[in-house]
């Protein structure tokens, strides 16, 4: 879990903005995902473009990272997902929230990790079941 502070955004995203949907400078964005990246240890935060959806991707050694430059970077590899579900060591998930919940899930046996955004239309469509039916199938 991160909080605003420790970044580089101005203004009404001050101070650790990591949304690239909300008018931020992209720039600014893109150091405080590197920012978040360094300071929990890998190279690339893997992000959904999250939709208020139940759709849930499997994030492998192939895809890991997909999403760290943008939303346009995680559509192209996952569609609008809400998500995301992996078995892959070092591998770092992220959803972003703001008045929606962040959901962590982790399976013990199996060693699956999975991250899902769940708001209001998630919840509906059930998007942490799906999330829990995902990690049983792909794993």
């Amino acid at each position: 879990m991160t909080n605003r502070h420790g970044g580089v955004s101005e203004g009404p995203y001050e101070s650790l903005n990591l949304g690239d949907h909300v008018g931020d400078d992209p720039e600014a964005v893109r150091a405080n995902r590197e920012r978040v990246a360094v300071g929990i240890g890998v190279d690339r935060l893997t992000m959904a473009d999250q939709r208020h959806g139940a759709r849930v991707a499997v994030v492998d050694r192939s895809n890991a990272g997909a999403g760290h430059a943008g939303a346009a970077e995680a559509a192209a590899e996952f569609g609008a997902t809400d998500a995301l579900v992996t078995a892959e060591p070092g591998v770092a998930l992220a959803v972003l929230v703001a008045d929606c919940a962040p959901v962590v899930l982790w399976d013990e046996f199996r060693r699956v990790l999975a991250v899902a955004h769940c708001g209001r239309p998630g919840a509906v469509l059930d998007v942490v079941g799906a999330t829990v039916e995902a990690m049983a199938e792909a794993f």
